[in-house]
């Protein structure tokens, strides 16, 4: 592959499958369930909602740590020249609730950094998911329910509720 950004994207990909695959095969053993999503859709380009999703993780006092493009990266590998739907995952964090949240269990590791999908589906909508945190955890619940509702807060943005 002699195309740098190419095998960035490449690279990319397959670490973050890698990371994914031992945060999965991991998470039995420490015991710490994976939470559950919240899931908005919303009719809008992707730029758009990408835009919006932006805006409102840093107007939350979050910093983007990384964005897989993953349908651009599926289409620029293709031979054919059908383009892949766009699809992204938005990695963010906020140093202040990553502490509180590894100062009860380093376990929790594997739900860092918070991550916001958004991907298109038929007929021009966009669909825009949050991986939450767990509320089944008493030591993790109270940030849990804190960190949950600035979640959806920005997933409603995304969706245009503003």
């Amino acid at each position: 592959m002699t195309d740098p950004l190419a095998r960035r994207q490449f690279i990319g990909l397959i670490s973050t499958g890698i990371f994914c695959l031992a945060g999965a095969a991991n998470a039995a053993e420490r015991k710490v369930s994976q939470g559950r999503t919240y899931v908005r859709t919303v009719k809008a380009s992707f730029e758009d909602t990408f835009a919006d999703l932006e805006f409102a993780i840093t107007e939350r006092n979050y910093r983007i740590t990384g964005v897989n493009s993953i349908g651009r990266a599926i289409t620029d590998r293709q031979d054919q020249k059908i383009a892949f739907p766009l699809a992204s995952v938005v990695h963010f964090c906020n140093i202040e609730a990553a502490r509180e949240i590894l100062e009860i269990s380093m376990d929790y590791l594997v739900l860092m950094p918070c991550r916001i999908t958004l991907h298109e589906i038929d007929g021009g909508y966009i669909k825009i998911e949050a991986q939450l945190l767990p509320l089944d955890d008493e030591p993790l619940h109270a940030t849990a329910v804190r960190v949950n509702a600035m979640l959806k807060s920005i997933v409603d943005f995304g969706a245009g509720d503003w």
